[in-house]
Parts: C-alpha cells; sequence; structure tokens
C-alpha cells in the first residue's frame, strides 16, 4: 500500500512548480476514537493518527521534498490516550524518510516557506479567509503577516479531483467493506424479531462488526415505523411492533474505506400488500438511477429523473396530483460520493469521472402509514455504466422475505 501513497503525492508535485509547496495536517483535539482520523491525512500517507502534518515542495531546483510531523512521544498522556506512533513505524507506512515530532514543526516549516513562493492549503469551498472564524483562518493569517508576499491557494480542488477517481486498490476496499455490511445486516434480519426494540437491533449489527474487529462507517440508524421517515433518526429508543418496516442505514469500514447501504424490510418476515407497494415504488426508481449512471452525467440529472419516477407512480396511484407534490414524501438528494468519507469530498454539479464511487438512494416517506422506505446502493461509475458493487445485498421483495424467513 506504501506505494499506493506514494504514487498520489508524486501527482501532487506534478501540479507544482518550483519554489511552490502543499500543505495538509490533521488536527489534535479529534476524539481518541479508532473511527475517527482526517481522510487527507490518510490519503497521501497511510496515518490515522490525529496531530499528523504532511508537508510536500519543490526547491528552487525542482526537487520533491518530502517531511511529516507527529505527535510527540508523550508517556504521560499515553497512559489516558494510547501508544502514539513512532517515527520509524510512519516512515515504513508512509514511505517518507524524513519524519520529525511536532515540537520541531514551527522552525522547519518557517525555513521552509522562507524558500518558496506559493502555498497550497485546504480549507472550505466558498468561504472567505478574512471572516472565517476557526483555527484553520487563525493559521493562515499567521502565515500571511509573517511571509506578506508568501502566496495561499486552496487545494481543496486539486485534492477533490485526485480522490473522485478511485484506484483498483481503493475500489477493492469498499467492496470488503460492503461485504462485511452484507454480512452484518443478514445476520441482524434473521436475529430481530417483534417486541425488540430499535436500539436492540442496532447493538446486534455494531456488535457483528465490532466481534470481528471491523470498523462502523458511521452512527448505525435503526429505524421503525413512523422513524423511518427521520433521515438521521438516532434515538432507537421505539419498540417494534409487529408488522412494522425497519430502515436501516448502515456501513462497515475497511482500511479507512466507507460502505453506505440502505435496506428496509418487514419485522416479521412480510410485506404488507400496501407496505409492497410503496416499496417497490422506491425499488424501480432505485434500478432506473442505478442504469442512468455513467461518466460525464451529473447527480444533478440522475435526481431529476428519479423524481420523475417517483411523481409518475405516484399519480399514477392517486397519492399526489401533481409532480410539485412529490417533496411531502420525497425530500433529499439521489445520492452522494463515496469513498473514505462517507460522504466524500466532491464539486456538486460537476460531471461524474470514471472510476468515481457513488450512493443511488431514493425513497419515500409516509409517517400517516409509518412507512419509511430508502434502498441505497454503491456505486462504481464507468464509461458508459454503473457497477453496483452493493448488488449481492438482495432488495427484491420475494428475496428478502425468503431471507428473513
Amino acid at each position: 500500500m506504501t506505494n499506493n501513497f506514494k504514487k498520489r503525492r508524486k501527482l501532487i508535485f506534478s501540479n507544482l512548480d518550483e519554489n511552490e509547496g502543499f500543505f495538509v495536517d490533521s488536527k489534535t483535539n479529534l476524539n481518541i476514537n479508532r473511527f475517527l482520523f482526517n481522510s487527507n491525512i490518510f490519503y497521501f500517507t497511510g496515518i490515522k493518527q490525529p496531530g499528523t502534518k504532511l508537508l510536500l515542495y519543490k526547491d528552487k531546483s525542482g526537487k520533491e521534498n518530502e517531511i511529516m510531523f507527529i505527535l510527540d512521544k508523550d508517556y504521560d498522556k499515553e497512559k489516558w490516550t494510547g501508544l502514539r506512533i513512532s517515527k520509524d513505524e510512519t516512515k515504513n507506512r508512509s514511505g517518507i524518510e524524513k519524519v520529525y515530532f511536532n515540537s520541531k514543526f514551527k522552525n522547519i516549516f518557517t525555513y521552509v516557506l522562507n524558500k518558496i513562493d506559493l502555498l497550497y492549503i485546504n480549507y472550505s469551498k466558498n468561504v472567505n479567509l478574512d471572516k472565517m472564524n476557526s483555527d484553520k483562518r487563525n493559521f493562515i493569517s499567521k502565515i500571511k503577516f509573517n511571509f506578506p508576499s508568501l502566496v495561499i491557494k486552496n487545494s481543496l480542488d486539486l485534492i477533490i479531483k485526485l480522490r473522485t477517481s478511485k484506484d483498483n486498490k481503493e475500489i477493492k476496499n469498499l467492496r470488503k467493506a460492503i461485504e462485511y455490511t452484507k454480512k452484518a445486516l443478514y445476520h441482524t434480519w434473521k436475529v430481530m424479531k417483534p417486541g425488540m426494540y430499535e436500539y436492540e437491533i442496532k447493538a446486534i449489527f455494531n456488535h457483528y462488526l465490532n466481534k470481528r474487529n471491523i470498523d462502523i462507517a458511521f452512527n448505525t440508524t435503526v429505524a421503525s415505523g413512523e422513524n423511518g421517515v427521520i433521515l438521521h433518526y438516532s434515538h432507537g429508543t421505539q419498540k417494534v411492533e409487529n408488522g412494522d418496516l425497519v430502515l436501516f442505514d448502515v456501513g462497515a469500514r475497511f482500511n479507512g474505506y466507507s460502505a453506505d447501504i440502505s435496506r428496509t424490510v418487514p419485522i416479521n418476515g412480510k410485506f404488507t400488500d400496501k407496505q409492497k407497494e410503496i416499496y417497490n415504488i422506491v425499488l424501480k426508481t432505485n434500478k432506473e438511477s442505478i442504469k442512468n449512471v455513467k461518466e460525464g452525467v451529473t447527480l444533478k440529472e440522475i435526481d431529476k429523473r428519479a423524481k420523475e419516477i417517483l411523481s409518475e407512480e405516484l399519480i399514477k396511484r392517486n397519492i399526489i396530483k401533481e409532480k410539485k407534490n412529490l417533496s411531502k414524501y420525497y425530500y433529499h438528494s439521489i445520492g452522494h460520493h463515496l469513498g473514505l468519507d462517507t460522504h466524500d469530498l466532491s464539486n456538486k454539479g460537476e460531471q461524474l469521472a470514471n472510476s468515481s464511487v457513488i450512493t443511488i438512494e431514493p425513497g419515500l416517506y409516509m409517517k400517516k402509514e409509518k412507512i419509511g422506505i430508502r434502498i441505497e446502493d454503491d456505486i462504481l461509475v464507468e464509461k458508459n455504466e454503473g457497477i453496483n458493487l452493493s448488488s449481492k445485498i438482495v432488495k427484491e421483495v420475494k428475496d428478502i422475505e425468503n431471507l428473513m424467513n
């Protein structure tokens, strides 16, 4: 994997001229939790530890320089938060030879800034640095004050361009994450039963992954009945009654890469006629939307067609009278980019790039009927089609019922 990190840094250097640098850091105040890491630092170095910094620059001769900074060894703090990565381990994982502790950062960073004319730093898009109130703003303000002739540019577009298209190793990691998600879902569906609480079902899913030392990508959502209409439902305190639907929005993480899967199943293993009717509308939209995925289209275009399908089906059944009424039952977009972050870096509105990965997740939400349905798959974008990486996770009514029974 080290070679992959080297290749990615090489791509950064290919975008730098002489006397130009590229800097990424990871906050030290992240919760000490194995699920949390700075995805940009990991993408370029393979290091997950908070407090890590990466500095790349070309000098006036065009020589490429790579420097990393990591948390100083502090045996008292390590008693509380765990062992910190060593210099040797950092070198081995990242392939970077020059590794220093953060106590050396100020002097070395100052030395480099005196040698270059331009520095790329990543910060939020469409943000006015003069108005932004954050640690990043203060950091950049100090650089501007101390080095008034140094040009500061946002590296976000460059990072997005690199991270959007996935290499074979990244896609393999995503497939593994999806496979573990599938196994945890199937196990949960077979064990759960009416009368359980949502938090019990959630615990079954999480325990399956935890027992196998597989990270959980984001907060597991298990929403039953009318709670299924809440997109980011998190309480999990409701008892699941016989006849309820249960909406799962879940994902395992493998080698840093996140699956993001939604499935909706009946707690008792059998859809009612009404549930089946609405479910099949969402399923049809899911399938047709996946067919619309290919290089060059936009998520906005896919979403527009998805809304047309949902509207047509609801009008046909006299659930709504006009297409504009759809927002009462469908109030999110069709998907997002996926990768190291569950909502991965992307430029919204841009055409989909070859080898990018997105989610397709139509839904319908009817609180009075206690119906909340979302079907979400993870799709690899290729030149002429979308490849469903999660196609082996059942979603046909008959297949779900057979599996659960």
